[in-house]
């Protein structure tokens, strides 16, 4: 396990959703409802609605996780002159965000978001983390 494990939890949200949905970047929660009456009750959600909240809700755990696990793995395997020298202190903020904009741009299945929620509640260590991750993949099913 190397450096290249930081770039493994960029890429492995991609691998999640095998490409972005056609309005990538764009929530398709926005409000397109009447907001001049303020007293009537909220619309039923849609399905689609309800696996995109699940979908965001679920890519900053999974994110921050990855990302954590691999800040772990470049302490394990790096000098505190060559950590120092990345300046993780800037670069994990962006490989956080940079994988939450990847995931929550993605076309992810219910099935998908079920295990990564397992997971990310999931084994403590990295390694297991992974691997249980890999079990989200579109076609290992």
């Amino acid at each position: 396990m190397r450096l290249a494990r930081l770039c493994f939890a960029i890429a492995l949200v991609s691998l999640l959703g095998c490409g972005g949905s056609p309005n990538s970047g764009q929530s398709s929660l926005s409000n397109t409802g009447d907001d001049t009456n303020s007293d009537a009750p909220p619309a039923e959600a849609t399905d689609e609605q309800k696996i995109r909240r699940a979908q965001l809700g679920t890519c900053g755990p999974m994110c921050e996780r990855l990302v954590d696990c691999s800040v772990q793995d470049l302490r394990n395997n790096k000098s505190e002159a060559e950590i120092a020298e990345m300046q993780l202190e800037q670069l994990v903020p962006r490989a956080i965000d940079d994988c939450n904009a990847k995931c929550s741009g993605a076309t992810i299945s219910p099935r998908q978001i079920r295990v990564v929620q397992e997971c990310v509640n999931g084994p403590e260590e990295c390694k297991d983390y992974v691997t249980c991750l890999d079990k989200a993949q579109r076609g290992s099913e």
